[in-house]
């Protein structure tokens, strides 16, 4: 299909200016700006001099796969990747030894290596470093000044120690010392001719201004995306920067995709009514020219028959043809899958809980499995070491630290202070890890690795397949070791599973779902103490809005009347058993009405 009018009208923008792009959900976005790239290409512009960049790596693996399809001549395709990588890269070229070696840690390394290790060294309970961390990490993203407590001065140092031996890196202060180190260099040149950046709703005050000090020093900036479908606030994301971002610049090109051809017209309209109540945003004319949709919203007696009733609607939408792979199941909790899985069982529907994923990679056993395959990959991974010790029997927090201590002392690397320690359970544990990496060939295929790794750790088969099929996932089946512990981590942002011949029905979180699409979408558990529940009403519904709109033709939206159990302390304001449940406001907003559930 050709491009639109409001397509083409951002492919041939004169580039004199920034630009902004809003373009709502379905809009074809990624086609634009991939035609968009294309098309300087062909008019003679330098792939290596053009960056793009998105909020997550799927999300920038998606566009530079647009990209690459598109009419390039002879060319390469541009560099696509997060914001994220793109600085610690630079990080790593332009600040000599700080940043050489370092790995982003995640959720579980932070709460489970450095978290205890910083608290044991500043006699600091592991809340209270948590705290202290979230306020640092506040303040990176949203520009506001470093925390202030006694102990300040103490905590920065021991960090940076640890940072020494662990050759760490924290998630929240790339972004913000690649703006530091942008401000003490003003003859930086990013080499960049062309600057896009999508998804620009979703970053926060510290990556926006990174991207204006990008486009200051030469680039022609086009930002996309949409206010509606800002999702990160816990993150600090900042719709602001998108809805203001015209009056930031003396001249900008300002453009709209306003034709959905995602959703048909019967389920984006009730969406429309539904984002329309919320303030400060940027107004739109969405429309769609496809047909034949419907939203649908069932009320069951309670959570069971709930789970029930999913079930016999996709069981029906599977028996009139529709591929299991088309059905997405968006759930507001997590907490719940169980009871829709139980009922998918004895329905006989194909499920994955993808939900629930990301937690396959915060157990301790499959933690110990990553932590061996990255040491078989680099045997100087201090961090790889670090997190094997944490998930052997016998090691506590006291042994390693007196080795961590020796480290830092000394100026010792990891494996030099364990030598030299003469701690004989952290010694034994070490030289088990050799052992097991020494029977292990990282040029071999990871399946093989991954498979010869767990049968060595006598990891459970069921957990083995699991973690074959997240790693899968992520990189498919003949993706090498290096590949796939440097994405590991976007299955536990966001799992996916493959779209093979028997991809099942997805069970998804809320957020899970964005920038996915389905031919049928369920919303369950749609009653007002879960969504909104107690969180910012705003970003709920905007959330809604975006969950409503991966449905191509069929949304169901289904609500419990009467909880029990423990699912009835769920939600804001459940504190009693058994209590009536009200349904989502956001069903009142969009117009729909409930008919009752069997």
């Amino acid at each position: 299909m050709p491009p639109s009018t409001e397509q083409q009208a951002v492919i041939d923008h004169d580039g004199a200016h920034p630009a902004r792009l809003l373009a709502g959900p379905g809009t074809g976005k990624s086609y634009t700006l991939a035609q968009r790239v294309a098309e300087l290409i062909r008019n003679g512009a330098d792939p290596k001099r053009m960056q793009l960049i998105s909020f997550t790596r799927l999300a920038a693996t998606d566009l530079g796969s647009a990209i690459a399809t598109s009419d390039l001549g002879e060319n390469e395709p541009p560099e696509s990747a997060t914001l994220h990588s793109y600085c610690f890269r630079q990080l790593r070229r332009r600040t000599g030894e700080a940043f050489v070696g370092r790995h982003v840690i995640d959720a579980w390394e932070f709460n489970n290596l450095v978290r205890l290790d910083l608290g044991r060294r500043l006699n600091m309970s592991p809340g209270r470093v948590s705290e202290v961390m979230q306020e640092y990490d506040a303040a990176w993203r949203t520009l506001r000044e470093p925390p202030t407590f006694p102990q300040r001065h103490a905590f920065e140092a021991a960090l940076e120690d640890l940072r020494g031996v662990l050759h760490f890196a924290l998630q929240g202060e790339l972004v913000h010392q690649f703006l530091k180190m942008l401000d003490g260099d003003p003859t930086f040149d990013p080499e960049l001719d062309h600057l896009i950046v999508d998804e620009y709703q979703d970053l926060n005050r510290c990556d926006q201004e990174v991207i204006q000090r990008l486009a200051d020093r030469g680039a022609c900036l086009i930002v996309a995306g949409d206010d509606d479908q800002s999702l990160y606030g816990f993150r600090h994301a900042n719709p602001g920067g998108i809805i203001g971002f015209p009056e930031s610049f003396e001249t900008c090109g300002n453009y709209s995709l306003t034709e959905c051809r995602r959703c048909s017209d019967e389920v984006l309209q009730p969406a429309l009514r539904l984002i329309e109540h919320n303030p400060m945003r940027v107004p739109k004319d969405l429309h769609s020219n496809r047909t034949g949709g419907e939203v649908t919203a069932y009320a069951f007696r309670g959570p069971r028959r709930q789970a029930r009733g999913v079930a016999a609607i996709i069981r029906h939408e599977i028996d009139a043809g529709v591929d299991p792979k088309e059905i997405f199941v968006l759930l507001p909790r997590k907490a719940f899958a169980g009871a829709y899985l139980e009922e998918f069982d004895k329905a006989e529907i194909p499920a994955i809980d993808l939900a629930n994923g990301a937690r396959l990679l915060d157990e301790d056993e499959i933690r110990r499995l990553v932590y061996l395959l990255r040491f078989t990959a680099d045997r100087e991974d201090a961090r790889a070491i670090r997190g094997w010790l944490a998930t052997t029997h016998g090691v506590g927090v006291g042994s390693v630290g007196g080795v961590l201590d020796l480290a830092i002392a000394e100026h010792l690397n990891l494996h030099e202070a364990i030598d030299r320690s003469g701690n004989m359970r952290v010694q034994n544990a070490y030289a088990e890890l050799v052992a097991f990496a020494d029977d292990l060939d990282p040029e071999q295929p990871t399946i093989e690795t991954l498979e010869l790794a767990g049968q060595m750790l006598e990891l459970d088969p069921e957990r083995r397949d699991q973690f074959r099929q997240a790693i899968e996932t992520v990189t498919g089946p003949e993706g090498d070791l290096g590949e796939v512990l440097a994405v590991l981590h976007e299955y536990r942002e966001q799992p996916q599973v493959g779209d093979g011949e028997q991809a099942p029905v997805r069970l998804m979180t809320l957020h899970g779902a964005k920038g996915l699409s389905a031919d049928v979408v369920v919303i369950p558990d749609l009653e007002d103490v879960l969504v909104p529940g107690d969180g910012e009403v705003v970003e709920q519904r905007r959330l809604m809005y975006v969950s409503m709109t991966r449905a191509r033709y069929r949304l169901y939206l289904c609500h419990a009347l009467f909880r029990g159990g423990a699912t009835s302390y769920a939600g804001a304001g459940a504190r009693q058993p058994g209590p009536q449940r009200r349904r989502s406001r956001f069903l009142d907003e969009a117009g729909i009405q409930s008919a009752p559930g069997r």
